[in-house]
C-alpha cells in the first residue's frame, strides 16, 4: 500500500435521557414537560384528553416540549404522561 493521507469520516449523534417534569394546575390542567432534550421527545396521555403540545428549539440544539391536557373531568383520579424518546423513556402520573 503507498504512502499516503487518508481521510475518514464519523457522524456522532449525542441522545440526552429525558427529565420531565408533571404539573397539576388549578384550572383542570395538567402539564407534562421535557426539558432540552435530545431528540426531542413525544408527549402523550392516559386517559386521553384535549392536549395541546409545544416544541421549543434551544440554541444548543435539544428542544424543550411541553404538552397541557386541559378540561381535566372531576371523574379523572389518575393520570400518566408517557413520554418517549429513541434515548430513553419516562413515565410520570
Amino acid at each position: 500500500m503507498p504512502d499516503g493521507n487518508f481521510q475518514h469520516g464519523y457522524h456522532l449523534l449525542v441522545l440526552v435521557s429525558p427529565e420531565a417534569t408533571l404539573l397539576l394546575r388549578k384550572n383542570k390542567t395538567a402539564v407534562c414537560k421535557e426539558v432540552a432534550g435530545k431528540p426531542a421527545a413525544e408527549i402523550f396521555w392516559a386517559p386521553e384528553g384535549d392536549c395541546i403540545a409545544e416544541h421549543e428549539p434551544q440554541v444548543n440544539s435539544t428542544a424543550t416540549v411541553q404538552s397541557t391536557s386541559h378540561d381535566i373531568g372531576n371523574n379523572v383520579f389518575y393520570m400518566t404522561c408517557p413520554v418517549f424518546r429513541c434515548s430513553g423513556d419516562k413515565s410520570l402520573t
